[in-house]
């Protein structure tokens, strides 16, 4: 036994850890990998998850925009996710080129699809082009029924209403530099 006031000896601290070592629970020694034996699986299994989740990620958050920008048209507050120049531009074209499909068009007509596609790209608008499109009520669900990728940074999502069958909306959207998905499109082809 040690005393506290006096310098142990070789022999003693022998004794203290022979003591420690019969209180201390006996643990298997681990064996080491053998050099030609194959790694474990456990550091794939990890970067396939991993890979899993990001792609499920990736796919999941158009669609959760799409919806939430469905809901939000509806509620005519849809301000936040919608990039309104590109996405007037974008009617416009539509409308001046559905036009022009039956002939050369007078100046005048140009101006009535500017006016028209500055109309249909406000809240009110949208809420309407999305109303005539899916058929749905206020307050009613929209699901999705296509999810397309056009891009790395663009995906088209085809919202459907679970109310009137076989009429549909196809949301273009574009990833922003502010890592948020943003509105740039809406099909408007004619059914």
């Amino acid at each position: 036994m040690l005393h506290p006031t006096s310098r142990p000896t070789l022999s003693e601290w022998d004794s203290v850890w022979a003591d420690f070592d019969a209180r201390r629970p006996v643990v298997a020694p681990v064996a080491p990998v053998p050099a030609g034996s194959p790694r474990p699986a456990r550091p794939r299994r990890l970067l396939l998850q991993s890979l899993a989740g990001v792609l499920a990620i990736c796919i999941a958050a158009p669609v959760a925009t799409a919806l939430s920008l469905a809901g939000a048209v509806q509620r005519l507050d849809a301000t936040a996710q919608v990039d309104w120049p590109t996405l007037r531009n974008g009617m416009r074209q539509v409308l001046v080129s559905d036009a022009e499909r039956h002939g050369p068009m007078p100046p005048f007509i140009h101006a009535m699809a500017a006016t028209m596609a500055e109309r249909m790209a406000s809240p009110q608008g949208l809420a309407a082009v999305l109303h005539d499109r899916t058929g749905h009520t206020q307050g009613a669900r929209l699901t999705p029924r296509h999810i397309v990728p056009v891009g790395l940074d663009h995906w088209r999502v085809t919202l459907a209403s679970r109310e009137v069958g076989m009429r549909d909306a196809s949301l273009t959207l574009v990833l922003t530099s502010e890592l948020r998905w943003s509105l740039v499109g809406m099909e408007m082809q004619p059914r």
